[in-house]
């Protein structure tokens, strides 16, 4: 598994281990599924790019959170605030495909948008980032 895919895994079990999303959410998918009720969220492709520092070679990983729900918006809102915290706590390090390990700076909410589409459904899209390094 690369260290995008682990990384990609990492998110998913972080979100299923949360208290909220565990009562709440009924589907934690790879892309928006059109059956699945709300709500529902779907983690997004991870992109991983060159970064390093000295001599210190890394990836920067980017990678992308939706939640889709009905209704007034604070159960979206709490949904929203619950993922972050558990991006935040999340262990930084992660094995990657050949077992090597990776630290990381830990990962960074580096944007949050919040919509309604015309049907009434609300969108949350959490925009992620992670640092790491080889050790």
């Amino acid at each position: 598994m690369s260290i995008e895919a682990a990384w990609r895994e990492a998110v998913r079990a972080a979100l299923a281990a949360d208290t909220l999303w565990a009562a709440t959410v009924n589907r934690i998918g790879d892309g928006e599924s059109e059956g699945a009720p709300v709500p529902s969220a779907w983690i997004g492709d991870c992109i991983g790019s060159d970064w390093g520092a000295k001599a210190l070679p890394g990836r920067e990983l980017r990678l992308g959170l939706t939640i889709l729900d009905r209704g007034e918006g604070e159960r979206i809102a709490a949904l929203s605030a619950a993922a972050e915290a558990a991006l935040m706590a999340m262990p930084r390090g992660l094995t990657g495909s050949d077992g090597g390990a990776w630290d990381s700076s830990g990962p960074l909410v580096t944007r949050v948008r919040m919509t309604r589409r015309r049907d009434g459904t609300r969108v949350a899209m959490i925009d992620v980032r992670l640092r790491a390094w080889r050790v």
